[in-house]
């Protein structure tokens, strides 16, 4: 990555709109929780469809590309991610 700063998303949560921005950064790592990656996938396309007039631009559906379990130690960052409860099952 010459010429700039890494860069890694963290999603949240899979809510729409949480995630449909992460297509604009395709080429990082995606970070989320595995309930995260696996309720994208499930409830996405259907997202997509009920909140159509709300897009501006192509929206594409990128899980994440790093999910993770309990915890996640992101020593780059000098950040640890960790799963704790919240108003989805899979927030963290």
């Amino acid at each position: 990555m010459r010429g700039r700063e890494e860069i890694a998303v963290v999603n949240t949560h899979a809510d729409w709109d949480h995630v449909w921005g992460t297509c604009l950064f395709a080429d990082n790592r995606i970070i989320g929780h595995r309930l995260c990656r696996d309720r994208l996938m499930a409830i996405g396309p259907m997202d997509l469809a009920e909140y159509a007039g709300r897009q501006q631009g192509e929206v594409r559906l990128l899980p994440p590309t790093v999910p993770f379990g309990d915890r996640l130690d992101l020593p780059e960052f000098d950040a640890e991610l960790f799963f704790s409860p919240g108003h989805t099952p899979d927030v963290h």
